[in-house]
């Protein structure tokens, strides 16, 4: 009988798997059906590491193994680093949140007066600007622009709601953060994440600069999908972007980085903040909508709302603080749960979602055991419902052309620079009888056109994969001469259609 009684206990204990055990499946199987060539995955619980894993390949051109020290862009994430940093000299008095944003950077002005006068630190820190989503971001992506440059040019964006009622996710606005912070201590925003956070908390593999990135020889390269086919699209520098996604770190970094935000920011015995100042940037700020489908997958989500570099909503009970990085193929996500002590990240070097759906694995695991949802491919057929959609809307849009047209004047006529206040001058050239127009501050905005109907032009953008085939066109004047270029671009991440680019006349 005791023989039997063993021979049923060992492979019960043989078979029992923990958390971390079951999450490496979830995250193996995931990163095969979505494509993703590498990821890194670290997981703190009661300040310790429980979890800290490499998956796949740096680079499809050139395969070497990830590991918990290859560097990955953070992307966005990089914003809570700019909300604790200036929760830090709050701490010190150097700064308060409701400080107006022109008592610290005298330059710094929006399309209203109003708000440009009253707008405050913690405004802009919590995307209550009136400003919409993203707008701006072709000011500084790509582009030579400094920093103070792509402020300065803030003041003509219009904005799309009023001040302090609705959320609007500003890129811009935490350049401005992260330069107002350099003012404030009498450093670079960069010198100050190395010296005053990388530095204390052993962030030894954090960098803020693209030129150190180049030099190291563990480093994830970006990927999209194009043709079925996973392609290197190689780094673009955001130098330029500072405070708002400058950041390369790594999944061991960043757990060090989870452990202080979970433990009341002390390093042993000491504090680089007051935790009543980082608990301001977990406090809601901003109200973010919760959308039908959003309620319909997740129930028991009541809330979403923004902080300051942090988003946060409920859980199944819990609250939850987190924040996604997406830049040009790289994803990552950030999420804690200080009920749980829990926190994690994820980083990947490909355009994908999988990191969102794995934030509801890590979670379900730590919440709801029994939670039998397969997150990895319920986001999956998201993916696959999408890319139908937009072959859809492409085949919609090829039954309006209307074919057997031809341009109002000779191609001549449509070369020349046009110009937006926003973002500067858009030179439009002719090359063996076609037109390109290139943005003359962002190289690799170059975009070929081919004639669609009438003086609407297709444009291909082919140095920027990530973006879609686009349409072009020239409005004509009274006069028959060519007066405006309208570029219109369809992607989530870049509003063409706010440049407003008019054409120079030569006597201007």
């Amino acid at each position: 009988m005791k023989l039997l009684f063993l021979s049923i206990l060992v492979p019960l204990v043989f078979f029992a798997q923990t958390s971390e055990q079951r999450l490496d499946s979830i995250f193996s199987e995931g990163m095969k059906k979505w494509n993703v060539p590498g990821m890194s995955v670290g997981i703190v619980k009661n300040d310790s590491v429980v979890f800290l894993k490499g998956y796949g390949i740096t680079d499809v051109k050139n395969p070497q193994k990830v590991d918990e020290n290859t560097l990955f862009s953070i992307a966005s994430n990089t914003k809570l680093f700019t909300a604790t940093g200036i929760a830090m000299l709050v701490s010190e008095g150097k700064l308060n949140w409701e400080d107006r944003v022109q008592e610290h950077l005298p330059f710094f002005k929006l399309y209203d007066p109003y708000v440009t006068e009253f707008i405050t630190i913690e405004d802009i820190l919590s995307h209550r600007s009136g400003l919409g989503t993203f707008s701006g971001d072709l000011i500084w992506y790509g582009s030579d622009y400094s920093r103070e440059e792509i402020i300065r040019r803030a003041r003509y964006l219009e904005p799309k709601h009023d001040f302090r009622t609705e959320f609007g996710y500003s890129n811009i606005l935490y350049i401005a953060a992260g330069e107002l912070l350099g003012q404030t201590a009498q450093m670079s925003w960069d010198n100050f994440m190395k010296d005053r956070i990388f530095t204390p908390l052993g962030m030894d593999r954090t960098i803020t600069r693209f030129s150190e990135m180049k030099k190291d020889d563990n480093v994830a390269m970006p990927h999209n999908e194009k043709n079925g086919e996973l392609i290197n699209v190689g780094y673009l520098s955001w130098d330029n972007i500072g405070g708002a996604g400058a950041i390369f770190s790594t999944v061991k970094d960043m757990s060090t980085w989870l452990k202080f935000q979970l433990n009341d920011t002390k390093i042993g015995d000491s504090s680089l903040v007051n935790p009543q100042d980082l608990e301001e940037t977990r406090t809601p700020h901003t109200n973010i909508r919760i959308g039908k489908g959003s309620r319909s997958i997740w129930p028991s989500k009541h809330f979403q709302s923004y902080g300051l570099g942090i988003e946060m909503m409920d859980y199944k009970g819990y609250e939850v603080f987190m924040h996604g990085g997406g830049a040009d193929g790289m994803v990552s996500r950030l999420v804690m749960v200080p009920e749980l002590d829990l926190g994690f990240i994820i980083l990947t070097n490909s355009t994908n979602s999988l990191p969102y759906a794995f934030m509801f694995s890590v979670l379900d695991e730590y919440i709801d055991i029994n939670k039998k949802q397969d997150w990895a491919d319920m986001f999956y057929e998201f993916k696959i419902s999408r890319e139908e959609r937009e072959k859809r809307m492409r085949y919609a849009e090829e039954q309006k052309r209307v074919p057997n047209t031809k341009t109002t004047l000779p191609l001549e006529k449509y070369a020349g620079i046009y110009r937006s206040d926003i973002y500067g001058d858009v030179e439009v050239k002719i090359n063996n009888e076609k037109l390109i127009v290139q943005f003359t501050h962002t190289p690799i905005f170059k975009g070929y056109l081919k004639h669609w109907h009438y003086n609407t032009f297709e444009i291909e953008m082919k140095k920027v994969p990530s973006l879609p085939k686009g349409k072009c066109s020239f409005i004509i004047d009274e006069l028959g001469e060519v007066e405006e270029m309208r570029i219109d671009i369809p992607n989530p991440d870049f509003n063409f259609k706010e440049l407003k680019l008019y054409r120079v006349k030569e006597k201007d």
